[in-house]
């Protein structure tokens, strides 16, 4: 529906926004994405207002269902995670840092107070800041998370843990046993972590890791002080 028409789409996002669990979610820091046309503040997940690109036929479509669907699901994860923590005993910082981790886990990391005000010009010279700064952010919202008195949100940080890490490592280790793909083991080169389909040189690269292998491999190039 958010796909075929914009009056559906918008009458859904009025009545999403109304429901208690979306305005509990907003009150504690929540992202919920404009459909509406949008500031170069608030837009980073779309195209710019204005842009050419928007009045391509399908992209306003496209942008709008993503944008809906996704504001669907960060309320109703929030509605059932919250529910959860509550009926153990969540306190209210608990609880909030269950939405800061949903925000993030949805790209919407936070920008450092100093930049904020440059959000604007950000987004126009980098690609995503607020995804770069989410990047960054996960480890930690993670930690913080699984030294968590709530037991609900323990599991959680645990399962996003061992779900990605142990998955992808899985994914790898496979296909690199039966020889279906090549995977770059040496943290040093520029293909370590990624899935090498046919020629090394000239094959098709797949990146599993969400952008944190550019910072593992940043990392052990400055301290093998090799590349």
């Amino acid at each position: 529906k958010y796909l075929v028409s914009e009056k559906w789409a918008l009458d859904m996002d009025d009545a999403l926004r109304a429901r208690p669990d979306t305005i509990e979610f907003a009150s504690r820091g929540g992202y919920l994405r404009p459909l509406r046309e949008a500031s170069l503040r608030t837009a980073e997940e779309g195209y710019m207002p204005g842009s050419f690109v928007r009045r391509i036929p399908g992209i306003r479509r496209s942008e709008r269902a993503f944008a809906g669907l996704l504001n669907e699901e960060v309320v109703d994860v929030f509605a059932m995670g919250s529910n959860a923590m509550k009926a153990q005993g969540a306190t209210e910082a608990e609880i909030d840092l269950f939405v800061n981790f949903i925000n993030i886990l949805g790209g919407r990391g936070t920008l450092p107070k100093s930049l904020e005000k440059f959000a604007p010009v950000l987004n126009l010279v980098l690609f995503s800041p607020r995804l770069q700064a989410a990047t960054l952010q996960l480890p930690r919202q993670i930690g913080r998370m699984l030294i968590s008195k709530n037991p609900y949100m323990r599991k959680e940080a645990a399962k996003t843990l061992v779900t990605f890490v142990g998955g992808g490592s899985a994914l790898l280790g496979l296909l690199n046993a039966t020889g279906k793909a090549k995977v770059e083991i040496d943290p040093r080169s520029g293909d370590f972590g990624k899935i090498i389909i046919g020629d090394p040189k000239t094959g098709t690269r797949l990146d599993i890791w969400r952008g944190y292998i550019q910072y593992a491999r940043f990392a052990a190039q400055m301290l093998a002080g090799e590349r």
